[in-house]
């Protein structure tokens, strides 16, 4: 067992109601002993070896942040984008400027498209959605340019607009032949038919060295907003064994200044191994665990759509406009991928949103 080292502050912020505030913060072996003043922790510096660390001592010391859910490959995704907003970002090595209304987002896209030198480079802008946006659809994206593949990513990640090159780059066409979520007319891709087009986008955006890049970006990101755990709400959003290479890779290091905890998304998980035992793969992932990356034994699954997307599965009076959501897992089916995992005692973690989609979970 280490010693004691005490760090002073001009304050401390406990969050705890109980005691809100103190001067100083006892830690052994990373883990706090004691919060409260050089006085109060005498009992411990009395009985043990320590040192006094003063160099937060004009400082005010507040607890590290938990965000439980986080997807670090897929803001990896989206940094490689060019990003129109319904709102301003700082993004690291830029800012991004509030972009609303129809006339101003399509003229920005025209801009973009003027912009790239390389006549032959896809353009995927992040951002779109149509309650600030409007409605775009596959022709307004061909009068920009029909020979660039142009692809709206939509604001909830699970949704694209594309022009009919980007149809084709996608393999669109093939896609649509047994997926409803692609409907070629208005050149939509969602939830399904995004996951379909993942298959092209992933490698031609996080290729190169860029996927690391843009980890490092999210690292800051997370540091910057005072975040000391994160949990990826469902690894393997495109490779499982690449994204883990690179996660470890950039991230159990010395200088991540938080622990990343691991949650696998099952569904992508069989996909890859098919014929292996899905526990037995799971275990071996988990492993490889250190002290900074985790895998928790807990299991994500997926219900119903999106709620920014308007895609999640809503009852009565249900959408206005008389559309209706979509299953990413039907319930049948929910059902039997959840109950292995409930029968071994794994927390289980759904993402839903409409009504439907939680009763169906519920059930």
């Amino acid at each position: 067992m280490t010693d004691i080292t005490v760090f002073t502050a001009a304050a401390v912020r406990t969050m705890d109601e109980t005691q809100p505030t103190g001067e100083a913060i006892a830690v052994r072996d990373g883990r706090i002993v004691e919060v409260g003043t050089l006085a109060s922790m005498q009992p411990w510096l009395g009985r043990h070896a320590h040192t006094i660390d003063e160099r937060f001592a004009d400082r005010v010391l507040l607890p590290g942040f938990i965000d439980p859910h986080v997807h670090p490959t897929m803001m990896a995704l989206l940094m490689a984008t060019e990003w129109l907003t319904p709102e301003a970002w700082e993004l690291p090595g830029r800012s991004v400027p509030q972009t609303d209304g129809r006339r101003q987002y399509l003229q920005r896209v025209a801009e973009l498209h003027e912009q790239l030198q390389d006549p032959t480079a896809p353009l995927v802008v992040f951002g779109y959605h149509a309650q600030y946006h409007g409605e775009i659809v596959r022709s307004d994206l061909d009068a920009i340019s029909a020979d660039r593949a142009i692809v709206l990513w939509h604001r909830s990640f699970h949704e694209l607009r594309c022009n009919s090159r980007a149809l084709e780059w996608l393999d669109a066409a093939e896609g649509a032949a047994w997926d409803p979520h692609i409907d070629l007319r208005s050149g939509r891709m969602f939830e399904s038919g995004m996951v379909w087009a993942l298959k092209v986008l992933s490698p031609d955006l996080l290729g190169r060295g860029q996927l690391e890049r843009n980890l490092r970006d999210f690292r800051s990101l997370v540091h910057a907003g005072g975040v000391t755990t994160i949990a990826d709400a469902g690894y393997g959003l495109f490779d499982v064994d690449f994204e883990l290479a690179v996660l470890f890779a950039e991230f159990d290091r010395p200088d991540t200044p938080f622990t990343l905890r691991l949650m696998p998304n099952v569904g992508r998980i069989r996909q890859t191994y098919p014929n292996r035992d899905l526990f037995e793969q799971l275990a071996e992932f988990a492993s490889r665990g250190t002290e900074r990356i985790q895998f928790l034994n807990a299991a994500k699954f997926l219900a119903d759509g999106a709620f920014i997307a308007q895609l999640m599965q809503v009852g009565s009076p249900g959408y206005i406009d008389g559309h209706e959501g979509a299953w990413l897992t039907e319930p049948e089916r929910l059902v039997k991928q959840i109950r292995p995992f409930w029968e071994r005692g794994w927390d289980i973690n759904i993402h839903t949103n409409g009504d439907v989609g939680v009763d169906a979970c519920l059930d």
